[in-house]
């Protein structure tokens, strides 16, 4: 039984209340689920890219600079499924492949990102109109969130449509 969250404008959250939550979305679809990847997982992940987190960067508009900025502060490094030799991230590809029905050959790194108290990454789009960004070789057509750790408060997430919780 699915419980059907309207999300107004940005304005109520998605919150992770618990580790291995995930969260996709494309244009025609959203859903949001508990119970997706196992602490052991999640705390796998966190161990591969600890050592690698960097100040987290924007994709650059034409004729931007890299510059320091306000907008997203978070730490983060990109993971290869291939990078991982115990099968984790391998395995979560999968289940992601299963869950979304698009094709490995299409997904970008994992991209795991670190927030600290205060840290943010402001509203934004996760497509790049070429007209703003110049010509793309692809163009995301998904997003797939797995939260990796638990907080007691704050951690949200806001998303513009409508998100389907999907009780486990």
């Amino acid at each position: 039984m699915a419980t059907t969250y309207a999300f107004d404008d940005y304005t109520p959250k998605a919150k992770a209340k618990s580790r291995g939550y995930w969260y996709w979305w494309n244009n025609n679809y959203s859903r949001a689920k508990l119970g997706f990847a196992t602490p052991e997982q999640c705390q796998h992940v966190i161990n591969l890219a600890k050592s690698k987190l960097e100040p987290s960067k924007l994709a650059l508009r034409k004729g931007e600079v890299e510059k320091p900025q306000d907008v997203r502060t978070s730490m983060g490094t990109f993971l290869r499924a291939s990078q991982d030799g115990a099968g984790i991230l391998n395995a979560i590809e999968e289940k992601i492949a299963k869950a979304t029905k698009l094709p490995r050959s299409h997904y970008e790194d994992f991209n795991v990102l670190r927030y600290k108290l205060g840290q943010k990454y402001d509203a934004h789009l996760d497509a790049f109109p070429p007209e703003q960004y110049g010509p793309q070789k692809s163009q995301r057509v998904a997003t797939f969130l797995v939260y990796l750790s638990d907080v007691e408060e704050g951690g949200e997430t806001a998303f513009p449509y409508e998100v389907r919780i999907i009780a486990s």
